[in-house]
């Protein structure tokens, strides 16, 4: 009897702790799922509250365009500048002994700071509720290689016979009907989710408004635009006087070719570059919360399809170990060759955008470790014996036709590259593999660099904020650290920040 008590009490201990846990879990899961039904509530009621203000200010926007839109002259868009290039990049004389190079300050002009970033509100739309979400209305649309699902349904089709204000203004009312509410979620969960800037968002945009109308007539540009101004971008609308609607918005840089208008102070370019100065027709007031400007900063984030380009391979030729294989990413090529090309001093934009992650993890480790173990000044002789030899040479002119800043993923597609090309490379690398700061010399006709050494390093330089650059030039073949063109040392070179 005694040993059977002491079984039994035994058991009851052991299941104790048991049943204890087992209440515990039951009562967190029950927690739980009160949590997540009051936060499913709290999304729910979020989602009507906005989805009540879009219809709202679609609406109040529709009855606005109804007015009488004013006149308006553009003004022709800037010619790109057509400065003469070497055909051929220049070759330093050969050197009968190695012996150090002279020190000479070079005088030089201005210098540009970087620009400051677009400081844009963040995007606040909120998901649609899942038990909302119509899936069978989806269908897939490529964008850049990337398979994307968008809201697509026959009665979706706008149909603008005109393109008076009374038209126009009928069709934005019918933008704001609850019909548009899931492919405006598309729109903005895709932005999101790719990490599209501006511009990427503009032809993301345009390739959902041309996919639902079926082209790029009237409603497709009409739909494009309201599309930007429900992710809160100041887009608008334009009538040209053959009664053919165009966009027009602001731009982060300012751009060659696209004609232009100044309204209220702010400059807005037409986003066809085919349109000659001429009237055009618009409105000065744009949707409410539509208020940012078209960027391009980090295109290389963007989460688009992959489709590997060939391989190029670059060796330098003096350091042999110095040799990097790389092959890019042909969907970010084919979106690079969609950006503007922009005024100014520019090379300082293209300088600060960060190399894509696959083709950084094919090009710094190699390089990383040929160049182990060396000095600074071993590393940027290294680093510019690849790029002076590496490449081939050919001016924009040449290999384009127009004149083209590379991004830093396309010196390793296109067969050749040029002064400006390789300069900012070469600041890039600088920076990523050596730890030092660089700049960028502009003088007409001619790009290139100078680095920020820890310590005084012999040959030409600039002095910038009291910091010595030291003068790197990857186009001018065989050419050491501190050597300049002859014909470029007493120009006075503009000096471009990177960072």
């Amino acid at each position: 009897m005694c040993k059977t008590l002491l079984l039994m009490l035994a058991v009851l201990l052991a299941a104790t702790p048991a049943v204890a846990q087992q209440d515990r879990r039951a009562k967190f899961e029950q927690l739980k799922a009160q949590r997540q039904q009051k936060f499913g509530e709290a999304r729910n009621r979020r989602y009507s509250e906005f989805e009540e203000k879009r219809r709202a200010k679609n609406q109040k926007f529709a009855e606005y365009v109804a007015k009488k839109w004013e006149a308006f002259e553009l003004k022709k868009g800037l010619s790109k500048p057509a400065e003469p290039k070497p055909v051929a990049p220049p070759v330093a004389p050969p050197k009968p002994e190695p012996s150090p190079v002279a020190e000479k300050p070079l005088p030089h002009g201005d210098i540009i700071p970087l620009p400051e970033p677009v400081k844009s509100k963040p995007l606040d739309i909120p998901a649609m509720p899942k038990e909302d979400v119509k899936e069978q209305l989806r269908v897939n649309m490529q964008f850049f290689g990337a398979n994307c699902r968008i809201t697509k349904t026959s009665d979706m089709r706008l149909a603008l016979k005109q393109t008076d204000e009374a038209s126009v203004a009928a069709q934005f009312k019918q933008l704001a009907s609850d019909r548009y509410a899931q492919l405006v979620a598309d729109c903005a969960d895709a932005k999101n989710k790719m990490h599209l800037n501006g511009w990427a968002t503009f032809k993301f945009c345009e390739t959902v408004a041309r996919t639902i109308q079926g082209g790029n007539g009237n409603e497709a540009v009409l739909m494009q635009s309201w599309l930007m101004n429900q992710l809160g971008y100041d887009v608008r609308l334009a009538r040209l006087n053959s009664n053919r609607l165009i966009m027009m918005c602001p731009l982060a840089m300012q751009a060659y070719t696209f004609p232009y208008l100044v309204m209220d102070g702010k400059t807005y370019y037409i986003m066809d570059a085919s349109i000659d100065n001429e009237q055009i027709h618009t409105y000065r007031q744009n949707m409410e919360d539509a208020t940012r400007v078209v960027d391009f900063e980090h295109p290389s984030d963007m989460a688009i399809g992959y489709t590997a380009a060939p391989k190029k391979t670059v060796t330098s030729r003096t350091f042999p170990d110095v040799k990097v294989t790389v092959n890019v990413n042909k969907n970010l090529i084919d979106y690079y060759s969609t950006e503007p090309y922009f005024v100014g001093y520019c090379w300082g934009f293209y300088a600060r955008q960060p190399l894509s992650q696959d083709v950084s993890e094919q090009l710094l480790p190699p390089l990383r470790k040929a160049l182990e173990g060396k000095t600074e000044v071993e590393k940027v002789s290294m680093l510019l014996d690849l790029l002076q030899f590496g490449f081939q040479y050919a001016i924009d002119e040449e290999q384009f036709g127009y004149e083209k800043p590379f991004f830093l993923e396309e010196n390793f597609y296109y067969p050749q590259n040029d002064c400006e090309d390789r300069s900012i490379l070469l600041t890039y690398l600088v920076r990523q593999l050596v730890g030092l700061d660089a700049v960028l010399l502009y003088s007409p006709g001619h790009l290139w660099a100078a680095v920020g050494f820890s310590q005084p390093v012999s040959g030409d330089y600039v002095t910038v904020d009291g910091k010595r650059y030291t003068v790197c030039d990857p186009t001018y073949i065989g050419a050491g650290i501190g050597s300049t063109q002859p014909k470029y040392r007493d120009k006075q070179p503009v000096v471009v920040r990177c960072r």
